[in-house]
């Protein structure tokens, strides 16, 4: 199989994106947004925004394709970055793809390099399983998206503290930090970007708030709908969630149906308005599996640093909030503020918020 020769100026690129600070972490809503319009109106199966790293690929969004991170070596984008555009109206036809592993089911691709700096540093591509081509009206519409997602490049919406772990991911350990299904921080990465908030907040005398989210009745889901509608909601909802929250907040896979959300900066009342608009958001329309619509909502507990709490205590006191939620009818948010009366019954046992 041939590859893609590697530039001369590959050094400068791989800068240029290493600048981005946006490979290896989450999916957004901002980029989410042009994925699915671009897929919606260009009638294809699949819509991505692909960023090309020294070996691998991470797609940072993607409408119909679930993975994260593919080798760079078999990514049709590998060749996008090489010429003002790639465009394959049949896979099989086209010599530089030839024995490429996704030839016999992505037959279909047009991809637009995104820049940064002046530098290629991903594409923007639809992708389908049948041979087509597009028609001038429709190639120009797929640039007009291309070029909204590289202006969406030069805006970095992550906290410091995401950045940060981004960036020391990739530079030392490359551990895996994205929740394959959901696309969001998981368990571990959000625990870090919760210690670094934490410790940014005592510097900086600021508040963090802390969201402790359940779907409900998911167990129900399973049994009812199946395991495939139940990873569908889990999907839907982390897209619902990623919309309804601040540029900066941190959404992330605590394990399971459960998601916790890390609000810097964030008051009381702040702290919950953002979680009610979470709950609407999950609430406002029924979930849709195989042509099942799925109702679906969530429980929330809400919390906010002060002084100097640490992350297990934190996270405890948003699960009393889940738990009192629960209790109380679920589809609800409760807030559980660091009194002193709970400071002093930190080494309790927790009681379980689940279903």
């Amino acid at each position: 199989m041939p590859e893609a020769p590697i530039p001369p100026w590959e050094a400068a690129r791989l800068a240029a994106l290493d600048r981005l600070r946006l490979f290896g972490t989450p999916a957004e809503e901002r980029f989410d947004r042009i994925t699915r319009l671009a897929k919606k109106m260009l009638g294809v199966p699949i819509a991505m925004i692909d960023l090309l790293g020294e070996d691998s690929v991470w797609i940072k969004s993607a409408q119909g394709f679930d993975k994260s991170l593919a080798p760079r070596s078999t990514s049709y984008c590998s060749y996008t970055i090489l010429s003002k555009e790639f465009l394959v109206p049949n896979a099989k036809e086209e010599p530089k793809l030839e024995g490429n592993p996704y030839t016999p089911s992505l037959q279909f691709y047009a991809g637009i390099p995104l820049k940064s700096e002046g530098m290629p540093v991903g594409a923007f591509c639809v992708c389908g399983f049948e041979p087509r081509e597009l028609s001038d009206e429709e190639l120009e519409c797929l640039r007009d998206f291309a070029d909204l997602a590289e202006r969406e490049l030069s805006v970095n919406h992550l906290s410091e503290s995401q950045i940060a772990l981004a960036a020391e991911n990739e530079r030392l350990s490359h551990r895996a930090l994205v929740d394959d299904l959901t696309k969001l921080w998981n368990r571990g990465a959000v625990l870090e970007v919760l210690g670094r908030e934490l410790r940014k907040a005592r510097e900086t005398d600021t508040p963090t708030g802390l969201l402790l989210l359940d779907v409900d009745y998911f167990k129900k889901i399973n049994d009812t709908y199946g395991h495939p509608a139940g990873d569908t909601v889990l999907k839907e909802v982390s897209e619902r969630m990623r919309s309804a929250v601040r540029p900066g907040d941190t959404v992330g896979r605590f394990g399971g149906e459960e998601f916790l959300v890390v609000l810097p900066g964030c008051g009381k009342n702040k702290i919950i308005e953002v979680a009610e608009r979470i709950r609407d958001a999950v609430a406002m329309a029924p979930f849709e599996s195989d042509g099942t619509l799925i109702p679906v909502t969530i429980s929330i507990g809400a919390t906010m640093a002060v002084e100097e709490q640490t992350e297990e205590l934190l996270v405890r006191a948003a699960d009393l909030g889940l738990y009192r939620a629960k209790q109380g009818g679920r589809n609800r948010v409760e807030p559980k503020w660091m009194t002193p009366s709970f400071l002093s019954l930190r080494s309790s046992s927790k009681p379980g918020a689940s279903g």
